[in-house]
């Protein structure tokens, strides 16, 4: 018999709990996730002294829970799912707004997240923040244009890379283009097949 654990919720003590809150609900927000319980006030005799917020979906249920407390929780990583790289791109941007440092800026990831495009940020206790998409950043416009952060390949038939390909700006590829090993555009490269 298979036994199948699911996560009910995760709790993180921090030492500032209004600092905490401002980068949480900055940073969750572009994920779908948004500040549902509030004990702030330890007075409160349904609260137990507990001063805590709680953050979760639409479904109304906090999973994610920040608790005012010594010691503060740290090492911890918390991986979370977005709903396209513009939501990353701007979970990284809210964050890093919000006083989280960059750990990681937004980008794909082809060799530990083949197919993902991720981004991470560390909270003021070193608290690991991710957000994970299975896409690629949308194509830029006018309102969004392309940075070293958000790279463009947009393919037209077939694309294959074999061991480590970068793009920073933009390459398109129409028919076939193919990396062995490392290959690394900066500016703009453009591969068309007769």
């Amino acid at each position: 018999m298979t036994t199948i654990v699911g996560l009910d919720h995760l709790t993180l003590m921090v030492d500032d709990l209004a600092r905490a809150q401002r980068l949480y609900d900055a940073a969750l927000e572009p994920l779908g996730l948004a500040r549902l319980v509030d004990y702030l006030d330890p007075e409160d005799e349904d609260e137990a002294g507990v001063e805590a917020v709680g953050y979760g979906g639409s479904d109304g249920r906090a999973v994610l829970w920040l608790v005012q407390g010594d010691p503060p929780t740290t090492g911890v990583h918390l991986a979370l799912r977005a709903a396209d790289a513009q939501a990353v791109q701007g979970f990284f941007a809210a964050a890093t707004a919000a006083g989280a440092t960059a750990h990681r800026r937004p980008r794909p990831w082809p060799i530990y997240r083949t197919g993902q495009f991720t981004a991470m940020v560390a909270d003021a206790h070193g608290n690991l923040l991710e957000a994970s998409a299975p896409t690629v950043p949308a194509a830029p416009t006018a309102s969004n244009p392309p940075t070293a952060s958000t790279p463009l390949a947009p393919v037209t038939g077939q694309a294959t890379a074999t061991g480590q390909a970068s793009v920073t700006g933009q390459a398109t590829a129409t028919g076939q283009a193919s990396v062995t090993g490392q290959a690394s555009v900066t500016g703009q490269a453009t591969a068309t097949s007769a």
